[in-house]
């Protein structure tokens, strides 16, 4: 939380400032909201753990117009993102990690 205060004239891909992207309440109260326990994160909180971790995310969606993959990159300049996370997102009920497994043999 510590960063997304710090940064929230962060300008996200759209060309808007990060404090701005949030429709239905003031960022402070944002702010609080993601800081409590047990609190699911948005599509704005993991663009804040791309940034965080200089990782790029992928999320396979149930919902999509024309595409159910969603890429979510660093904004920032410096180096390619090495850290790569695979998340589901289930329509209205929260997000899950997806993991590569070996083959059985």
């Amino acid at each position: 939380m510590l960063w997304l205060r710090q940064n929230q004239t962060f300008v996200l891909a759209r060309g808007e400032q990060m404090c701005h992207n949030l429709p239905a309440e003031c960022f402070e109260d944002y702010c609080n909201r993601l800081a409590r326990p047990g609190m699911w994160g948005d599509h704005l909180a993991l663009q804040i753990l791309a940034e965080l971790y200089r990782a790029k995310i992928w999320i396979l969606s149930s919902v999509g117009a024309t595409n159910f993959v969603v890429e979510i990159e660093p904004l920032t300049p410096g180096p390619a993102p090495e850290r790569h996370l695979a998340l589901a997102h289930l329509y209205d009920a929260q997000y899950d990690s997806l993991a590569a497994t070996a083959p059985a043999s």
